[in-house]
């Protein structure tokens, strides 16, 4: 698993390179600004409003840098045949894999916590201190995981294209299941398809952050494990078809 650590490393340089990661960090700490402005002339924008309309900027613009940017970095390399010249040099498929996904997590997690801090600071002087912030950038850095393993076990199945169309379908499908209700033979194979698909509900930070008047700690706790478990068995699988995939 050495060269884990300075495929991740490239993967970071890269982010910091790309005009479109500064753009989307960009425009987040822009929108934090506009909501303070607006939430300081306007006394009932405050509190709870403040930190929903955060949130949801945040949660959009990592969504949209954590997809697109995901998919041109897990592309660039088999399109440019660059991938070749990390093979020849003893480096596994699975290593390669994990250094991207670990490049891709820590960068996004960067930009969470730098617009999470602007976020904080400007809401320190009009609600104080809300520990509720810091449970939804915690939200957010789950599910960007979770979003960027998934891309990943994609990437290995299909063309960029094909990924994000079926990505998008399942991050819609997935979060709707639950509430199908089926009274057939197909209600085993429903609950199994239900186990292993990625339900984005549990990061909902809306319900869980914004509306919950206590958020449990051990809900925090139970997020993590969900998260490693989904991440390492996509991972897993990406590694396993990666492995057996014609370059």
């Amino acid at each position: 698993m050495r060269a884990v650590l300075p495929i991740a490393r490239e993967v970071f340089i890269e982010a910091r390179r790309s005009q479109f990661f500064h753009l989307s960090l960009g425009m987040a700490v822009l929108l934090i600004f506009i909501f303070t402005g607006i939430s300081a002339l306007d006394e009932s924008l405050r509190g709870r409003l403040f930190v929903e309309s955060g949130m949801t900027a945040l949660w959009f613009i990592h969504f949209c840098l954590a997809v697109f940017f995901s998919v041109e970095i897990l592309y660039r390399d088999i399109e440019a045949r660059s991938i070749y010249f990390l093979l020849v040099r003893n480096v596994s498929r699975t290593e390669y894999l994990l250094g991207k996904f670990t490049g891709l997590v820590f960068s996004l997690w960067l930009s969470i916590a730098i617009s999470g801090v602007i976020l904080i600071a400007c809401s320190f002087p009009l609600n104080g201190f809300e520990p509720r912030l810091l449970a939804g950038l915690g939200f957010l850095g789950f599910e960007m995981a979770l979003v960027v393993s998934l891309l990943v076990f994609l990437s290995t199945l299909f063309s960029k294209l094909l990924t994000l169309f079926v990505f998008i379908f399942l991050f819609f499908f997935a979060s709707f299941l639950e509430f199908m209700v089926v009274e057939t033979e197909l209600l085993v194979l429903l609950k199994a398809i239900l186990f292993v698909l990625p339900n984005f509900r549990y990061y909902s930070w809306i319900e869980m952050v914004v509306h919950a008047r206590k958020l449990s700690p051990m809900y925090m706790v139970f997020l993590g494990g969900y998260t490693t478990f989904l991440a390492s068995f996509y991972l897993l699988l990406a590694g396993l078809q990666f492995e057996k995939r014609e370059l």
